[in-house]
């Protein structure tokens, strides 16, 4: 156990050096199943409207290479990009916000994306538990 803390120190040193004065940032990778009132799944339409809905208030659909089926939307935003998708199945909807720099950001990048979630899931009766 201590070789392996000692490793993971030495590789923080290496990357904090490598970082030099720039800011340090907070990645997160949040998951909810999308489901419907009564907890069933919801359908892959209903994923396809998500994604539409969000094309229409300025995200950028992504398309699947093979399929070019669409399985997500992106944001540019000064860091990179907000990414809504799924992980293991349409039903799994993943949020990963554009890093920012101090939890405050992501409270609120997390708040803006469930105000614009409200009128979809009003709308479609999908809900992200």
């Amino acid at each position: 156990m201590q070789a392996l803390i000692a490793c993971f120190k030495a590789k923080f040193a290496e990357r904090e050096k490598e970082r030099g004065t720039a800011q340090r940032n907070i990645g997160a990778e949040l998951k909810f199943p999308a489901v419907y009132r009564d907890g069933s799944a919801v359908s892959l339409a209903d994923i396809s409207g998500l994604w539409r809905y969000f094309q229409e208030k300025g995200w950028e659909l992504l398309h699947d290479g093979s399929t070019a089926m669409p399985i997500g939307v992106r944001r540019r935003e000064e860091n990179g990009y907000d990414v809504l998708g799924t992980e293991t199945g349409f039903c799994k909807i993943e949020f990963s916000p554009a890093y920012v720099g101090n939890l405050f950001d992501l409270a609120g990048r997390i708040d803006e994306l469930r105000h614009t979630l409200a009128d979809y899931v009003e709308k479609s009766g999908v809900y992200l538990l």
